[in-house]
């Protein structure tokens, strides 16, 4: 149904449609109009939390819906499970890889270790693993293990040669892979230490 509301607004002439649409400042809503054709999906629509002093994001979809002669019923019901979907994966837990490179410190200053954190970290966008299975989700960290390892010579600046990397997965478990990408434990116990700087 979003592509069809996305059909129906392209076939239209914009400033006529925002115009049907209850903009009294039409660059206002020529603006609006573009950010919503520019997504792929409607839960990437309500996700951005627009609003523009004349619709919500919700808001704005149920209108052009009407606009368009759809039902508003069918695009309340997308509109709840997009946002159902949305508190969902604000629940999980942070998705990261940890890099181990069994450090201990001896000289290095404290600056130089905070300013070089990052780079024992590997961010992950919990969205994209959302729909993954738990299988899915250890062969996509296995690729990037892999890859990583071999990118970066096996070394880190600072923190010395890679031993581990600690994947913490959205439900919060713990899977420890080799440095060829094999999966050696399970539901791990990992201690990761953290640079911190205090002012």
């Amino acid at each position: 149904m979003f592509e069809a509301l996305k059909k129906c607004i392209e076939e239209k002439e914009r400033s006529i449609f925002v115009h049907s649409l209850g903009y009294k400042k039409i660059e206002k809503g020529l603006q609006t109009l573009k950010a919503f054709l520019k997504v792929d999906t409607l839960y990437e629509w309500i996700k951005t939390g627009r609003f523009d002093f004349r619709y919500s994001a919700e808001e704005f979809v149920l209108a052009a819906a009407k606009e368009c002669g759809f039902s508003e019923k069918i695009f309340v019901q997308e509109i709840e499970k997009a946002k159902a979907r949305q508190i969902e994966i604000s629940k999980l837990h942070t998705a990261y890889i940890f890099i181990d490179t069994n450090f201990k410190r001896t000289t290095q200053p404290i600056h130089v270790l905070v300013f070089s954190q990052g780079l024992r970290m590997i961010q992950l966008d919990k969205e994209d693993f959302y729909d993954l299975s738990k299988d899915e989700r250890l062969s996509q960290v296995a690729e990037l293990v892999t890859t990583h390892y071999k990118t970066s010579e096996g070394k880190l600046v600072v923190w010395g040669n890679i031993h581990y990397y600690n994947f913490h997965d959205i439900d919060g478990r713990v899977y420890v892979f080799d440095t060829a990408g094999k999966l050696i434990k399970k539901d791990a116990d990992v201690s990761e230490s953290v640079a911190t700087l205090k002012i």
